[in-house]
Formats: structure tokens, C-alpha cells, sequence
């Protein structure tokens, strides 16, 4: 369900993502991620998707609740990552390839 946008939960989706983030990053030896961090969060279906990302037009009859439905999974927790602001600015409303070579 929809948990990004309002700006009350920004703090518990940002540590939220932290904390994920630390998990991955604690079996390789890497440094975890402080509380002070200046991560910004990202989403990776961006929110102008339809330049980059947009919706197989066939079948036409389904089109509009195709696009309804991608629409629906912009705000949720699993679209969400943190990045730095550059990479933010760089990889913002960009097609998949760009964003995943990028985030790896």
C-alpha cells in the first residue's frame, strides 16, 4: 500500500530504508549507514514513468487500468531507495537501465 508522500512518515521511511540497507551491507564488512545520513530517497519506478517506462499499448480495452495499476506502486516501500543527492539529480525519472546500473 501507498507509504510515501506524506511528509510526517519521510523519518520512519528514510530510517526504514537505512536499516534495510545496513542489513545487506553488515556480511559484506561494509560500514553501516549512520542516523545522520544525507541519503535522499529515490523511487525506482519513477514518477514520470511514462517516458521511460511506458505501458505495453496492447490490449488497448486494458490500457488505462495497466497505467491505473503501475500508478499505484509509486509510493509503496518496495519502490523506494536511498541514494545520495547527485545520484538522485542524475538517475531521477531515468529508464530502468541508467537506474540499475547506477544503484548497483
Amino acid at each position: 500500500r501507498p507509504s510515501y508522500g506524506s511528509g510526517r512518515w519521510l523519518g520512519v521511511i528514510r530510517t526504514a530504508l537505512r536499516l534495510v540497507e545496513n542489513a545487506w551491507r553488515a556480511p559484506r564488512g561494509e560500514s553501516p549507514l549512520g542516523a545522520d545520513t544525507t541519503l535522499q530517497i529515490e523511487h525506482i519506478l519513477p514518477r514520470k514513468w511514462d517516458t521511460y517506462w511506458p505501458v505495453p499499448p496492447e490490449p488497448p480495452e486494458t490500457l488505462a487500468e495497466r497505467e491505473q495499476s503501475r500508478r499505484s506502486h509509486l509510493d509503496r516501500l518496495g519502490n523506494l531507495t536511498l541514494v545520495s543527492p547527485g545520484m538522485n539529480q542524475s538517475i531521477s525519472n531515468r529508464e530502468w537501465k541508467t537506474k540499475r546500473e547506477e544503484l548497483s
